[in-house]
């Protein structure tokens, strides 16, 4: 006979936290069988290698040991400090998953990351461990993007945020391929001001087309097209800009600076700095700089216009427009002024990039550019 059940007594109120390790505990086994680990993390029990290199313990009561790159690397660290930073190593080392069970000081166990780079780990682990006099206060390029795709595929970049600004200083001669290295990895790192300032330089002295670093293994994969196509416009900007500055100092030289009264006799200086100009701009059309660093070309448009400069911001003459009115160059009137006005905000957002537009910051602006034209 049919008997009906008494009610059950309620799921008791409690602290959140109480009630989700309930449900974690119950579902355990559902997730690592449901969700099983990728092969490039699976226990490194079950690697067929029995030649391993000696731990190196970054913890030495660490309570894990990852078992790193193809070479198996192994080394010895917390379980605690890698959950702290990383999301990725906070799931993988949770009790939801076979890695986080049995996690011991005295026997710890092994994971296998197969695929991760080995040196750019163990500097991650020293870093996340405080292991300082293990950290390199340099890197070459090649070291630091290493490091910025493994803080981006374990979501960990935020735990590197101040170390890694130390590694993407902008002062070492770099190949156009290693400057492309730091701007990706002050991208992969979310640093805007190291974005910015790779960017410039790579605007300010490298010729080459910008397409070739999408090619590149360690560059095309992570950093948008949007950079790319970003770098192209801005250079042809500054050589623009350059080329208009050119055509504006003509242009002052002739109407501005003029002496005498009456019909006003030329001034000599005046003339001597259109010639200039205009054997400049003769010289170095936009066909002709295609090849040439924005650096060079305003280095050399520097070397024209300079002692011109000098000479007229010394100098009083009387205005061409109003021969009543004293005019000296002003500062602001100067070739470096005007080159210095155009160089100094060059560079790229990284949230515009990001956003593949314009950041609120940009968008106001574009938008006040438009109403001041």
């Amino acid at each position: 006979d049919f008997k009906p059940q008494p009610p059950r007594s309620p799921l008791p109120v409690g602290p959140a936290r109480v009630a989700l390790g309930r449900v974690t505990a119950c579902f355990s086994r559902f997730f690592s069988l449901r969700f099983p680990l990728p092969p490039r993390f699976k226990m490194a029990s079950q690697a067929t290698s029995s030649e391993q290199p000696a731990v190196n313990d970054i913890d030495p009561n660490g309570d894990v040991i990852m078992v790193v790159g193809p070479d198996k690397h192994e080394m010895r660290v917390s379980s605690n400090s890698l959950q702290l930073a990383s999301k990725v190593f906070r799931a993988m080392l949770g009790p939801n998953w076979s890695e986080g069970q049995g996690l011991s000081k005295q026997s710890p166990p092994k994971v296998t990351l197969e695929e991760d780079d080995a040196e750019a780990m163990r500097t991650i682990f020293c870093v996340l461990h405080f292991r300082d006099d293990l950290v390199p206060n340099k890197l070459a390029p090649e070291k630091v993007i290493d490091i910025a795709i493994e803080c981006d595929k374990y979501d960990m970049t935020s735990a590197l945020r101040y170390t890694s600004a130390m590694w993407l200083e902008t002062t070492s001669p770099w190949t156009i391929v290693e400057a492309g290295f730091i701007l990706t990895a002050a991208f992969l790192f979310g640093n805007d001001e190291k974005f910015k300032i790779c960017s410039r330089k790579l605007l300010l002295f490298y010729p080459q087309s910008y397409l070739g670093l999408l090619k590149e293994d360690k560059i095309g994969p992570f950093l948008p097209f949007t950079a790319v196509y970003y770098l192209v416009q801005e250079r042809h900007h500054l050589q623009v800009g350059v080329l208009d500055i050119i055509s504006k100092g003509i242009t002052d030289a002739c109407t501005k600076v003029q002496i005498g009264s009456g019909g006003g006799a030329e001034c000599g200086w005046g003339n001597d700095r259109k010639q200039a100009n205009t054997k400049f701009l003769s010289e170095h059309n936009q066909i002709s700089i295609h090849n040439m660093t924005v650096h060079s070309l305003i280095t050399k448009l520097k070397e024209v216009t300079d002692t011109f400069d000098e000479k007229g911001m010394q100098h009083v003459v009387t205005c061409r427009t109003n021969y009543a009115k004293r005019h000296r160059l002003s500062e602001e009137e100067t070739c470096g002024r005007k080159v210095k006005s155009i160089v100094e905000p060059a560079g790229l957002c990284l949230f515009c990039v990001r956003i593949e537009g314009f950041c609120d910051s940009h968008k106001a602006i574009r938008e006040g550019d438009s109403l001041n034209g």
